[in-house]
């Protein structure tokens, strides 16, 4: 009898732990793009998701240009070019208008989230689309970076690996991925990258476009021989000479160099967090990375919250401050967009509700203080610097005031 019950528990435990393997895999493939791709013919397939051979992580970042300013359903513009004499402290500052009458034909209207602030997109023409987030807010845009005119993969599940050109594409509904799908590419890419500016942890992606462990990377050997090599066989990639030597899992090392994936015409490391957005790590920074099993889930589609309006307050340098609802930079208006500012060789994309305050420093530089504590000193972007086009804020029952960066001393967001 203790015999048969050892090996009734015995096998209790395999299936447990069949079972535990089975769920961990599983949501692996949480964080993977997922939807439903619906033809100019009609034609819909459902699976998961990639942008060609780049995005396909519900943390990768979509791109385009807003058609119209995010202000125009928000102001009558005719009606404020009429009030000659309102200034900051009455309403709505002209200094403002100026500078729209002046540049508003040559500003563009940037429009940069994770794709898990997105609801559906559907296509207007090659170039143009209608944006849907979560919230169900509607955005008109037009192709910026590609992300707008790109080849679509869809792993559908009774049908297999599809391809579609843009311009075939109706629309495309994003859906929080189903618990019993198995990735189709593979893992996501896991580890730590060491920079000459201390290591961040996260989920990867390399060359700008490596993200899973079946995506490849190429290089030559000293002799000239091109050797191609799977993501998932790495373990260690270390920048050395002109380009990488990487450490196979097997233990075996080979030095490759003469290519983007493994040289100096590397595009940049991306490393995808929840708690500072994605950052970029350039080639001239980069010391190694190490591969290694994700400890949990890169984040799902149900994790990145409903956006909503960016709320604050604004002080200036005269001492006013103002509360209510702001369009920063005048293209940032919702919390899941995101605010770009650079370091050196290393970038950040970090989405507004990851953002406690900003003080522009200078100039050149805003100290930028994130929700988790972390403080970074940005610049290079207009979003961090002078080239910002100011911020607009809404307080309740009033007109909008404009405050030009240059006279902001800080913004709290709420």
């Amino acid at each position: 009898m203790f015999i048969k019950y050892l090996k009734y528990l015995y096998f209790t435990i395999v299936c447990l732990c069949a079972s535990l393997t089975t769920n961990a895999q599983q949501n692996l493939s949480s964080g993977f793009l997922y939807g439903k791709v619906t033809l100019n013919n009609g034609e819909h397939y459902e699976g998961q998701l990639r942008w060609e051979n780049e995005q396909a992580m519900w943390g990768d970042l979509f791109n385009a240009i807003k058609l119209e300013p995010p202000y125009h359903d928000a102001i009558d513009l005719e009606k404020v070019r009429s009030q000659q004499n309102n200034d900051s402290e009455s309403g709505f500052d002209m200094g403002f208008m100026k500078l729209w009458e002046d540049r508003a034909p040559q500003i563009k209207y940037y429009f940069k989230c994770q794709f898990g602030a997105l609801l559906r997109i559907r296509s207007i023409d090659s170039e143009r689309a209608e944006v849907l987030l979560k919230d169900r807010s509607a955005i008109q845009c037009k192709n910026f970076k590609g992300d707008l005119n790109k080849g679509i993969s869809i792993f559908d599940r009774s049908v297999g690996l599809l391809e579609f050109d843009w311009e075939t594409i109706k629309q495309i509904d994003f859906i929080s991925t189903p618990s019993n799908v198995r990735s189709s590419i593979g893992k996501p890419l896991y580890g730590k990258v060491l920079t000459n500016n201390g290591s961040f942890e996260g989920f990867i992606t390399w060359d700008m476009e490596e993200r899973t462990e079946d995506d490849l990377i190429d290089g030559y050997m000293q002799g000239g021989t091109k050797v191609t090599l799977l993501m998932k066989d790495i373990q260690k990639i270390q920048s050395e000479r002109d380009g990488s030597m990487i450490t196979l899992k097997s233990g075996r090392k080979v030095f490759l160099g003469r290519h983007d994936d493994v040289g100096k015409g590397n595009h940049g490391i991306v490393i995808r967090t929840k708690e500072m957005g994605n950052i970029k790590v350039a080639w001239n920074s980069f010391i190694s990375v190490k591969f290694f099993e994700a400890p949990h889930a890169a984040p799902s589609y149900d994790e990145f919250p409903l956006p909503t309006a960016i709320r604050g307050q604004v002080t200036s340098t005269e001492g006013k401050s103002y509360e209510g609802r702001l369009l920063f930079d005048l293209d940032e208006s919702i919390d899941a967009e995101v605010l770009d500012g650079e370091n050196d060789d290393f970038s950040y994309f970090i989405p507004f509700n990851l953002i406690a305050s900003l003080i522009p420093e200078n100039y050149n530089y805003t100290l930028v203080e994130l929700k988790n504590g972390t403080e970074l000193l940005l610049g290079k972007r207009d979003d961090v610097t002078y080239k910002n086009l100011g911020i607009l804020i809404w307080e309740a029952n009033k007109q909008p005031v404009y405050i030009p960066f240059k006279n902001v001393r800080q913004v709290l967001f709420k």
